[in-house]
């Protein structure tokens, strides 16, 4: 052979060898580019999921903590109305002893007062027998007045139908000393 066909074959197989150099190194880039655009998709989705969960958690705490200040909101306005409805109760209470303690002096108030009160409890307590407790000081008002109110007790029962349909229904009425 040849000097000259020694080194065309010789540049051949070197440009052979560096088209295949290129070509593997081509490949081996390609493969890299593939390899790294799957691993940063894989990465870039657990991120993403990461992030989801992280979202959702926070979501449903804030959820939680909404729900939380407008239970202790609502707590609170409950809280305050029934302040309010207490402040109400105890000035109607007061408001009540007030005029009954004045009623209680003047008797011609005070008596009907005392004997309608007798009535609704026996009626309401629906007993054979009741005995009333008084304040030592209306004791002889409350004596005067129980026999009216006997009387007053049978005839709402009776029309108001009554114990028994049949029989008619009585209430004795007695003053206790006991208090």
């Amino acid at each position: 052979m040849e000097s000259n066909e020694v080194a065309s074959q010789i540049r051949h197989m070197v440009a052979f060898l560096k088209q295949e150099g290129a070509e593997k190194c081509e490949e081996i880039r390609l493969r890299a580019e593939k390899e790294a655009a799957e691993e940063k998709g894989r990465r870039k989705a657990e991120g993403e999921k990461e992030l989801n969960v992280e979202f959702e958690r926070r979501k449903k705490q804030l959820q939680t903590q909404r729900q939380i200040d407008e239970s202790q909101e609502k707590k609170a306005a409950r809280l305050r109305v029934l302040a309010a409805r207490d402040g109400m109760v105890q000035a109607l209470k007061q408001d009540v002893r007030t005029r009954l303690e004045a009623t209680a002096h003047d008797e011609k108030r005070y008596v009907p007062l005392l004997r309608e009160l007798i009535v609704q409890a026996a009626l309401k307590l629906r007993e054979r027998s009741l005995a009333v407790v008084a304040r030592e000081r209306d004791v002889k008002l409350v004596e005067r007045v129980l026999r009216d109110a006997e009387r007053e007790v049978a005839t709402r029962a009776a029309a108001a139908g009554g114990e028994g349909a049949s029989e008619e229904w009585t209430c004795t009425l007695s003053v206790s000393n006991r208090r």
